[in-house]
């Protein structure tokens, strides 16, 4: 019997004459056979793998370097996170229990992630139907023309194999949502719909999509379908957050800019429209680069939580937007806005959550913007104002964990009962944190434009 050594190495030379192949001097027919091909390989490779860490896990493999699990005895060996070791375990595992599909899989037939597809089918309920169902499904994979009708066999299964309803509410169960924000601003995520919700999203979104299409033909528009989808997203979200009266309870975006970067930005604008150089009010050519820093209030430019936001995407928002000025001290407080009213209106408390940049006043504490509330640091009740000098962001259970105990030094990290979960995406590395905006106070005030939309 050949050692592991002498296989591998058999293996690797192999690989590399089929490396050192000219593939591009082939006809298209043998570049697509070969095409296909390398995916059974990859196939039969993947089997391979998924048998190796089943066999390693039985031999007690990584008690040769003192690992818990073959997944981290992979990741030390090869210096990687070993998720796919993982992933090839759980998957040795479970084909253990149905050969048919292992056999498939071995051969090449169905691919790794047919392997996952039908995994997904077998839980408590099903598990007896689909060892029955194991070579009807094998075949399956093996034959469907596309993952699309795959998947369309795969459901029509499972819900012939689960004949009680409990499907639809485990896709209850498990539906999910999450976005991720970046430093630079942008937003990423996924989801996952049951069929009814999922469907509904879909048809939501193609309807506007198409009517962005029929838009961009009429306009001469150039819009990719992605960009197009996306486009209808926001416009769908932003619709949904309108009321019956054409109103919205608040902004879906709060910008804080700086009044000379925002006029700065709209000379660039005005200046690239008309092809003419930038000339400042000072009648200087405007310098290449921007002079933004967001530990200074005359330069910021970024949403309330202090995700920096490029000038030109303010630019853009001025013919839907609400424009108020907010005025910073010397110090950066903001001065003095008070009224006789208990409550604090919807001004100052964007004052406030401009100043705190969109965070609960209450260290680590990740509430997102939907929670926070403005609060009398001293209350109303023991004389205090409703003035931006005796106020505060705090999200609502911290709010009222607080109670009537009142001071700007006061230190109450135990968050309250009901605490909202960790905000959506927040990142530890912001590029401007809660320190003081002003590096180098003066004596002038400070003029801020804020940007609602």
């Amino acid at each position: 019997m050949e050692t592991p050594a002498v296989v591998l190495d058999r293996i690797t030379g192999e690989l590399a004459d089929a490396a050192a192949i000219p593939v591009h001097c082939w006809s298209r027919t043998e570049i697509a056979d070969w095409l296909v091909g390398l995916h059974g390989v990859r196939s039969r490779l993947d089997s391979l793998l998924s048998e190796a860490a089943i066999t390693a896990e039985r031999a007690q493999v990584p008690a040769l370097d003192n690992a818990r699990t073959v997944r981290t005895f992979v990741a030390g060996r090869t210096r990687t996170t070993g998720v796919d070791a993982g992933l090839d375990l759980a998957l040795g595992r479970w084909l253990d229990s149905v050969p048919s599909i292992a056999d498939a899989h071995r051969t090449g037939r169905i691919t790794r992630r047919h392997v996952q597809a039908l995994r997904d089918l077998d839980n408590p309920r099903t598990h007896r139907r689909l060892i029955e169902a194991q070579h009807y499904l094998a075949e399956a994979a093996a034959t469907t023309k596309n993952w699309t009708e795959f998947e369309i066999v795969c459901v029509t299964w499972l819900q012939n194999a689960d004949p009680d309803g409990e499907v639809p509410t485990e896709q209850q169960r498990r539906r999910s949502a999450h976005t991720r924000t970046h430093a630079d601003g942008t937003l990423t995520g996924g989801f996952r719909l049951d069929g009814l919700g999922g469907a509904a999203l879909r048809n939501a979104l193609d309807a506007e999509a198409l009517r962005l299409w029929n838009d961009d033909i009429a306009t001469g528009n150039h819009r990719t379908q992605p960009h197009r989808m996306a486009d209808a997203l926001v416009n769908l979200v932003t619709r949904g957050a309108v009321r019956p009266d054409g109103t919205i309870a608040a902004p879906l975006i709060h910008v804080v800019v700086a009044e000379a970067v925002l006029a700065q930005a709209m000379i660039r604008a005005a200046a690239a429209a008309a092809g003419t150089p930038g000339i400042g009010p000072d009648g200087k050519l405007l310098p290449d680069t921007l002079d933004i820093d967001p530990t200074d209030p005359l330069r910021r430019c970024e949403l309330v939580d202090g995700t920096p936001i490029h000038p030109s995407q303010v630019v853009g928002l001025l013919g839907v937007a609400t424009l108020r000025r907010l005025v910073l001290g010397a110090d950066s407080e903001i001065l003095d806005l008070g009224t006789p009213v208990r409550t604090f209106p919807r001004h100052l408390k964007d004052a406030l959550l401009a100043a705190q940049r969109g965070h609960c006043g209450i260290p680590d504490c990740h509430a997102s913007l939907a929670w926070l509330q403005a609060d009398h640091i001293v209350p109303v009740a023991a004389g205090g104002r409703t003035a931006t000098s005796n106020g505060q962001i705090y999200c609502g259970p911290d709010n009222r964990a607080k109670g009537t105990r009142h001071g700007p030094d006061h230190d109450h990290r135990h968050h309250g009962p009901g605490h909202p979960p960790r905000r959506s995406g927040d990142r530890a590395d912001r590029s401007s944190g809660g320190e003081s905006d002003d590096p180098d106070p003066g004596d002038e005030p400070r003029d801020h434009r804020e940007s609602d939309r």
